[in-house]
């Protein structure tokens, strides 16, 4: 039997009285579903519990609606109904709620077929509604092949106020750095080498300077990669082959399920460095 963690996720009432019957229950479930307020919904994304991110790709989804819904031009109070745009991205993100239960991961991140040290391998990325980051642990096998799994996510909403993309994306790219300087200090494993991996050539170019030729803004940001990272372990690549967009635009239960390039890495993971 496979040692496997596994969500438990439902509909948060907010209900004070415990001793309300069952019907009076379902329907309050049916109102959050149809007459959402900020108040639920912020009640319904607090209860998953998820401290290594590992659902990031689906909770970043109703964060993103938090963030529409507090830049909104009509300002809400807490219980106030949303939008009725909004009404339909909130009702998809409750029926997908329950397919969390069916979500898998195995707690066990390294391969009996293993051998050496692991690669740390973490990817960034940012958008204009929000930036986050992912890490992987990569074995190279008995048979000369390679396997990855996910160690852990984090991801945060951007700004409301307007900033480019590139502010944005360094603030990934910090994560990313964070990322690097936790899991080395809480985790067991030995890495042999670590690579930092981001989408954006301004973003690369800026941490290969010196950060006291930028603005207050990059110069605090780059200085503290710097500080935390080598320059030398940071890479570019495409966006299509960047996981750490899932982090910026959300993804369906299925997407991240077991087997998915969201919990084995990028396929291009398991072949050889100079490929």
């Amino acid at each position: 039997m496979l040692d496997e963690l596994q969500y438990k996720v439902q509909l948060k009432t907010i209900i004070k009285n415990k001793r309300k019957k069952r019907d009076q229950q379902d329907m309050k479930m049916l109102d959050i579903v149809n007459n959402p307020s900020k108040r639920t919904i912020l009640a319904q994304v607090n209860s998953i519990y998820d401290p290594l991110g590992l659902a990031g790709p689906f909770t970043v989804r109703a964060k993103i609606l938090m963030r529409q819904l507090w830049g909104a031009e009509d300002k809400l109070d807490w219980d106030d109904p949303i939008p009725d745009k909004y009404k339909q991205e909130w009702s998809e993100f409750c029926q997908d709620l329950l397919g969390m239960n069916d979500v898998k991961f195995k707690r066990c991140l390294k391969p009996k077929d293993s051998t050496g040290d692991p690669v740390l391998i973490i990817f960034s990325d940012g958008s204009i509604n929000s930036y986050g980051a992912c890490a992987y642990v990569r074995w190279e096998l008995i048979n000369g092949k390679y396997k990855c799994a996910l160690k852990l996510s984090k991801n945060r909403l951007a700004p409301i106020k307007k900033m480019f993309i590139d502010r944005i994306e360094l603030c990934g790219a910090v994560l990313n750095a964070r990322l690097k300087a936790f899991i080395q200090c809480h985790c067991r494993y030995k890495f042999k080498k670590i690579y930092h991996i981001v989408d954006s050539q301004i973003v690369h170019s800026m941490i290969q300077k010196s950060s006291y030729g930028f603005n207050t803004f990059a110069a605090t940001r780059v200085g503290e990669i710097q500080e935390n990272t080598d320059p030398h372990d940071w890479y570019w690549i495409e966006s299509k082959f960047n996981i750490a967009d899932w982090l910026t635009r959300g993804k369906k239960p299925d997407k991240i399920n077991s087997g998915t390039d969201w919990q084995n890495g990028p396929s291009f993971l398991e072949h050889l460095e100079k490929e």
